[in-house]
């Protein structure tokens, strides 16, 4: 159910420009508690650009993103409340899988679910690579490790942008799995993609630097 006291996130009228192009023109919609929210569109249609400024990488040019009540461009504090995969993964080579998660425990100052991350580990078939530098391995491999990466760490936002590319198929039927499984306990999900998303609870279509709500 939808209604004010559970709400999550509120995107209110955000726009932004990279250079001389109107990336994201008067931006707003929410998301609730529990609810996996889609963001479609075409390469280059600004999802990337969205996900970042709700993530507080970009700054708006103009409107807010509030998480929890809190602007996330003004308490540095909320954005602890966010977890987020990037396209670009942001994985160190030279080190290992779980190398990687203690790294990033240090750098977002909070400990990583350990329980989870061998069960993510087993479900996305990755028990063979414990040894092996991140740079060496696939890149459906890697995306698999940004995607653990950003899951163990608890939050009640996660963003994932263009999660299923270079997935095989059982590794997208987990993803999926899973995310509905964190939902139904309350996690809130905002995930860039140009395909379907099956999880999803609402899909929302850029357009011209704006949204429309498509389903």
């Amino acid at each position: 159910m939808r209604t004010e006291d559970n709400l999550i996130l509120e995107v209110i009228r955000i726009s932004k420009r990279l250079g001389k192009r109107q990336v994201l023109a008067d931006v707003s919609f929410d998301v609730r508690n529990g609810e996996v929210v889609l963001i479609r569109g075409p390469n280059g249609s600004g999802k990337t650009t969205l996900l970042r400024t709700i993530a507080g990488v970009f700054r708006p040019d103009s409107g807010r993103v509030l998480l929890l009540g809190r602007d996330v461009h003004e308490d540095l504090g909320v954005r602890r409340e966010i977890s987020y995969c990037p396209e670009r993964l942001g994985l160190l080579g030279d080190y290992t899988i779980e190398d990687n998660m203690v790294f990033f425990t240090k750098v977002f100052g909070r400990s990583f679910d350990e329980h989870r991350f061998r069960e993510y580990v087993k479900g996305f078939q990755l028990e063979g690579y414990s040894d092996d530098k991140v740079s060496k391995l696939s890149a459906g491999t890697r995306k698999k490790v940004a995607i653990i990466r950003t899951l163990v760490f608890p939050a009640r936002l996660y963003l994932l942008d263009e999660p299923l590319a270079n997935l095989d198929d059982e590794s997208v039927s987990f993803l999926i799995e899973e995310i509905r499984r964190m939902a139904d306990l309350g996690s809130s999900f905002l995930i860039s993609s140009h395909i379907e998303f099956p999880a999803a609870d609402r899909e929302l279509e850029m357009r011209g630097g704006g949204l429309v709500e498509v389903r």
